[in-house]
């Protein structure tokens, strides 16, 4: 009935709960059974990453050039098989089309948040790890300076990054507006995007078209509504 239908899941669900609990408690005290492994699972350490290693794998992910169907040209395979369906006089195989690599260069854009607390150590760390990825993909790096407006947009030449770095003049104070530099990074058309910044500031609405990762000097970053968040202080 009525009732049942409403209580009787909660019930269901609190019986189980406490089935499951005496039955731990009793594996614990027994040494053997799920208790021992439940309780061995808790004593496990909580595996933590450097923050380092997550965004070269993200980066490299995006940034790494992957073969792409290509429609109006036929695979060698398929054409092997038609040759035998004609000569046959059978159907021909279902469409298969070639696989090969895109000629568009794969680009990363950092977006640098001025008026947000990057530290200038991790700031070139950061950076080292994007030179690295961009030199093994052979790809280019674009960075964009910003606060509630663009002040820098330029193009990371391989091996001049620190020197390019060290030469900008970075703005202070002010407030963060993130719609006029992402409408910049859709126009770059980029493979992926690195935002550092403390994501305080008014986003677009919709989110870019390329792979997004936050990178946020707190401990506990607040949620984007798109991309992926990543902690500098973890």
């Amino acid at each position: 009935g009525p009732d049942s239908a409403q209580g009787g899941g909660a019930d269901d669900a609190a019986a189980w709960q406490g089935h499951l609990a005496r039955a731990l408690a009793a594996g614990q005290a027994a040494g053997v059974g799920l208790g021992a492994l439940g309780l061995r699972l808790a004593d496990l350490p909580a595996p933590a990453l450097p923050w380092e290693v997550i965004l070269r794998r993200l980066l490299a992910r995006h940034m790494t050039p992957r073969p792409r169907p290509q429609p109006w040209r036929p695979a060698r395979r398929w054409l092997a098989l038609a040759g035998q369906a004609a000569r046959a006089h059978t159907p021909l195989p279902p469409w298969q089309p070639r696989m090969a690599l895109m000629t568009q260069v794969p680009r990363v854009v950092v977006g640098l948040d001025a008026s947000g607390s990057i530290p200038p150590d991790t700031l070139h760390l950061l950076m080292a790890e994007v030179a690295g990825i961009t030199a093994r993909s052979g790809g280019q790096a674009h960075l964009l300076v910003f606060d509630s407006a663009i002040r820098h947009d330029l193009a990371l030449q391989a091996g001049r990054w620190q020197a390019q770095l060290a030469a900008l003049d970075l703005p202070q104070g002010g407030g963060t507006d993130f719609r006029p530099v992402l409408a910049r990074v859709q126009a770059l058309a980029p493979s992926a995007i690195l935002m550092l910044s403390d994501l305080d500031g008014p986003l677009p609405q919709d989110a870019p078209a390329a792979p997004l990762i936050w990178a946020c000097p707190q401990p506990d970053p607040p949620r984007a509504p798109f991309g992926r968040v990543l902690s500098l202080a973890r």
